[in-house]
């Protein structure tokens, strides 16, 4: 019932800092679902063993029509 929009800075990725922001939209009307609760995992494409999880908040992203995660991305390669 949702559509959800992904955005990363910097993109393409690459270590160190990464925002992952996220709009939640009713798939019907498209207006925002400003209470979604939302988590972002990443992790490099052969080690799927070493996870990173944080939730997406609100607070976190510039634009509040966005949730956001913060991570620090330790290396190089396809996440």
């Amino acid at each position: 019932p949702y559509l959800v929009s992904a955005f990363t800075s910097p993109t393409p990725l690459r270590a160190g800092a990464v925002d992952v922001s996220a709009m939640v939209q009713d798939a019907r009307t498209r207006e925002p679902v400003p209470d979604a609760s939302i988590t972002v995992r990443l992790w490099p494409r052969d080690h799927p063993e070493r996870t990173m999880t944080r939730p997406a908040t609100a607070e976190a992203a510039t634009n509040k029509l966005f949730h956001a995660a913060l991570f620090d991305i330790p290396a190089a390669g396809t996440w």
